[in-house]
């Protein structure tokens, strides 16, 4: 197909894009129609049948299976090496506990884990669970954030500072969640095992959006939610680990028919969409935002171009992001979010689009000449919203 008509074709078949501008899927991708009709054929087996017999038991095994290798196949990473979770928290929360602690003398100071001050949720919770675990083992730990940098040298140069002797574990986010800076994962990588730590990396705004072959990336663990650029169900995704320990996740703790659907959307996405076509048209989507948002007077872009995945992040002077979403939304059924890059504020202090490959030029225009009317006004200043009077109204 032409790149036109396969837009038309996956439109099509994401029947939430309908509703609106959908540009979120760093926070939920839109649903495929195929993904959710085998979701809910396996619910209605379940409703209609049963769950127990042992024939639906021996086949959601096999699902679990092709779910399996879904998840392999898109992180280009060995079947054996992946384990469905419920998500990226519980994929990080069990390479962390699976990471082996060297022998060390603690007693100058706790042990350490570094992360990046623009680290996932997933990230947080992850860490924070390993130091309860290990504080509860009477092993005192600390959790160093990194100032984040769009500076490649400077990053790596305040890592090597941070991995002292106490350093044993290093979690990062593949693609910032926040400002959409593909971090230079394998340099981390080979830095931090140059000095004993493990790396656990959050590929959730990866998978699905960028290229990847976890395997050249050096690290221990790579975790994604299956929710966002997958296009999957929420409650699964998957882990994959460098050496697979014994202790996994318990892949009939999940939900059979997420599991199904899961590999559905993986499968949709590699084998109707392709996913050379979903890779370099997402990109340049993106791109092409980011480059017409950055010619708008009074528009900060913050992703940088340069190093950029498919998150287009940024301010604009005079509004608040919660408050310029509402009227973009309220323009144009814009779906978007508000994101904090800084720890110094309590919320949001920049918008987050992030385009996909489904995303059209005429939409990209469209929500670039609607910032650049917001830009040229305040909140008080904008001319209003057209409505649309009804009759017999009081």
């Amino acid at each position: 197909m032409a790149d036109a008509e396969k837009v038309a074709a996956v439109r099509a078949a994401l029947p939430s894009l309908a509703a609106g501008i959908q540009l979120d899927s760093a926070t939920a991708g839109p649903l495929p129609a195929e993904v959710a009709a085998a979701m809910d054929q396996l619910q209605g087996y379940e409703r209609d049948i049963g769950r127990a017999d042992a024939g639906h038991r021996e086949e959601q095994l096999q699902r679990n299976e092709e779910a399996r290798a879904a998840i392999a196949a898109v992180l280009g990473g060995g079947l054996g090496a992946v384990t469905p979770t419920h998500g990226a928290t519980e994929g990080l929360t069990l390479a962390a506990e699976a990471i082996p602690l060297r022998t060390r003398d603690i007693a100058t100071g706790p042990l350490r884990a570094i992360t990046t001050s623009d680290a996932s949720g997933a990230i947080r919770r992850a860490l924070d669970t390993w130091s309860a675990r290990l504080a509860a083992a009477g092993r005192p730990t600390e959790v160093l954030d990194l100032e984040g940098d769009r500076d490649d040298a400077r990053l790596l140069d305040r890592l090597d500072g941070a991995l002292d002797e106490r350093a044993v574990l290093v979690a990062v986010a593949h693609v910032s969640p926040t400002t959409g800076r593909v971090l230079p994962l394998r340099a981390i990588s080979e830095l931090a095992e140059a000095r004993g730590a493990a790396v656990i990396a959050d590929g959730s705004q990866a998978a699905g959006a960028i290229p990847l072959l976890v395997e050249d990336l050096a690290v221990d663990a790579y975790a994604v939610d299956g929710h966002r650029w997958l296009l999957g169900p929420e409650g699964v995704g998957g882990l994959w680990q460098r050496e697979r320990p014994p202790a996994t996740a318990a892949i009939d703790r999940l939900h059979p028919p997420s599991v199904v659907g899961l590999a559905r959307a993986i499968g949709w996405l590699s084998m109707f969409v392709g996913l050379e076509f979903v890779h370099r048209r997402g990109t340049a989507m993106a791109a092409t935002l980011a480059e017409r948002l950055a010619s708008i007077d009074g528009v900060e872009l913050i992703t940088p171009i340069a190093s950029m995945a498919t998150i287009v992040t940024f301010r604009i002077a005079g509004w608040e992001p919660e408050a310029a979403l509402d009227e973009l939304a309220h323009r144009m059924f814009l779906i978007g979010r508000g994101v904090r890059t800084s720890g110094v504020r309590p919320g949001p202090d920049a918008v987050r689009l992030s385009p996909g490959c489904w995303t059209t030029s005429d939409e990209i225009e469209r929500v670039a000449e609607s910032v650049r009317l917001l830009a040229g006004h305040t909140p008080e200043s904008l001319p209003p919203r057209r409505t649309l009077a009804m009759l017999g109204a009081p």
